[in-house]
């Protein structure tokens, strides 16, 4: 329950270069190639630059499509050193946070004037 949203979420290993596995990184490719968004998290403390303003691996950001929004989150954020970097800035020490995450990944999935409609949803099944 996200929100409100009831979400899934699917956790894929952290991937950086040095992985050399390639069944994690098959796997972890199908999960972010089927997603409807991708959050994407990276240490406060990293300095990395890529996709999204932060490091990503290169085979996961190419099966990514470029219609799937990326949502970027920054943890450990009590521990700084990312201060003017893009992403929601998240502790899990002292909650920091955590409200953010939840309204930007709901928002991105049902947008606000989506929530604020007061006619009925119509759902469909693929």
């Amino acid at each position: 329950d996200l929100g409100g949203l009831v979400v899934r979420w699917v956790d894929t290993p952290g991937m950086d270069d040095a992985v050399d596995d390639d069944d994690a990184v098959m796997i972890a490719a199908e999960m972010v190639r089927r997603a409807d968004l991708v959050v994407h998290c990276v240490d406060a403390g990293e300095q990395e630059r890529g996709i999204a303003g932060v490091g990503m691996d290169a085979r996961l950001a190419e099966a990514i499509s470029p219609t799937t929004p990326i949502v970027v989150v920054r943890t450990r954020a009590d521990r700084g050193g990312d201060a003017g970097l893009e992403g929601i800035r998240t502790s899990s020490l002292d909650g920091s946070g955590l409200g953010d995450l939840v309204s930007g990944v709901r928002d991105v999935l049902v947008p606000p004037a989506v929530l604020g409609d007061r006619r009925p949803w119509r759902f469909w099944a693929d």
